[in-house]
């Protein structure tokens, strides 16, 4: 029968005697293996002493579905707007249920403009602060969210279209 032994992600080895399929932990330095105590260890050490080897881990290839997990962590990190007035710097969330409220300030200022009030003032409230904006405010803090989001998206399908996709994709190098 055949026997095998593979390194898991998890600091442990599985190991198949020819009969059974054991999961051992284990653990790594360089090339020397710490066995653990007790009859298992001991099945595992003479096999691996007879000879055979334990194959190093090899984490499995990203996805283009890990992209895009990482893109949308990456886009519901919000980004600081500086208001040119007392208001100062704020942090603006853009989680994936903040973008629905999003959704609603700009229809709202949106009209307003249309109508010609593009002055008239509404209330936000980042960070647990509420501040008021004026229309032409809002669509300022859009331009920004641009700013912040296009380049997230961008990187992401540059990423997506690489075969293979990098092992490191999750590295601000590929996405800043």
């Amino acid at each position: 029968m055949t026997q095998s032994a593979n390194f898991t992600q998890f600091n442990s080895v599985i190991f198949n005697d020819g009969t059974n399929i054991f999961n051992i932990p284990v653990t790594k330095t360089g090339n020397t293996i710490n066995y653990p105590d007790g009859d298992i260890g001991g099945k595992l050490k003479a096999w691996v002493d007879a000879g055979n080897t334990i194959t190093d881990y090899a984490a499995p290839a990203p996805t283009v579905d890990d992209v895009v997990k990482e893109r949308e962590r990456r886009l519901a990190l919000g980004f600081d707007y500086t208001f040119s007035d007392a208001r100062g710097k704020i942090h603006i969330h853009t989680s994936a249920a903040d973008m629905i409220g999003w959704d609603d300030v700009t229809k709202v200022t949106q009209a307003m403009i249309g109508l010609g009030a593009g002055t008239t003032t509404i209330q936000i409230q980042p960070e647990n602060t509420e501040i008021t904006i004026t229309a032409y405010e809002w669509q300022q803090i859009l331009l920004a969210a641009a700013q912040f989001r296009q380049p997230l998206w961008f990187a992401s399908f540059v990423l997506q279209a690489m075969t293979p996709i990098p092992a490191d994709y999750k590295n601000d190098s590929y996405w800043l």
